[in-house]
């Protein structure tokens, strides 16, 4: 079974093998069984909704379906405008930032912090294309910090500021297993990157993007 059956019209979801393949031997009462390749999905949302989706999809276990061993977010063109237009609304307007609405992006920290048992190998996490209000990039920036299975992360063109991004740096750089943070088309710059790599000075196998 493909984790393609869960797609919806809100969140695409295709499937990919996942590079290096690899696999797990999954225990059943004791016995080694079956084993379990790794995947990479691509999910494509194209409302609010389909965070909910997602959510109901990622955080159950599905002891028939792969594991996910990378997991990339994106957005069709239609909820990027939305979004974008959310977030200078946000910006734009100071006194109405505390009852701005949020949209589905508000579940996706807790998606992130409740993860099924087929995410147990995810090393890679990518988000392109979203607009993130402040207080979400923060939330998320936690979030993703917490997985410890991770390897690489992106953040590509998500309006991340320099806040988030030193909260997401400083997380990841306690996990050992780190190899990649790109946060290219964030507008951070140098100093960003500078500060982001201070963090990892242990870290000597680390390739951190903070360009445009």
């Amino acid at each position: 079974m493909s984790w393609k059956a869960l797609s919806t019209t809100n969140a695409i979801i295709a499937e990919a093998s996942f590079d290096p393949v690899e696999a797990t031997v999954v225990d059943v009462a004791g016995v080694k069984a079956d084993l379990k390749p790794l995947v990479v999905l691509k999910v494509k949302l194209t409302s609010d909704q389909g965070f909910t989706d997602l959510y109901n999809a990622l955080t159950m276990p599905h002891s028939t379906l792969p594991n996910i061993g990378a997991l990339e977010l994106s957005v069709d063109d239609d909820y990027r405008e939305k979004l974008e237009r959310r977030y200078l609304d946000y910006t734009n307007d100071e006194q109405t930032n505390e009852v701005q609405a949020r949209s589905g992006l508000d579940l996706l920290t807790d998606m992130l912090q409740n993860l099924g048992p087929e995410t147990k190998q995810m090393s890679t996490f990518k988000i392109s294309n979203m607009h993130l209000l402040p207080p979400e990039q923060k939330d998320i920036a936690r979030a993703v910090g917490s997985i410890t299975t991770l390897n690489t992360v992106e953040l590509w063109d998500c309006r991340v500021e320099e806040e988030a991004a030193l909260i997401l740096g400083e997380a990841l750089a306690k996990n050992p297993k780190m190899k990649k943070l790109d946060l290219a088309k964030n507008h951070l710059g140098a100093d960003v990157k500078t500060k982001i790599e201070n963090m990892f000075k242990d870290n000597g196998a680390i390739v951190i993007n903070c360009y445009d």
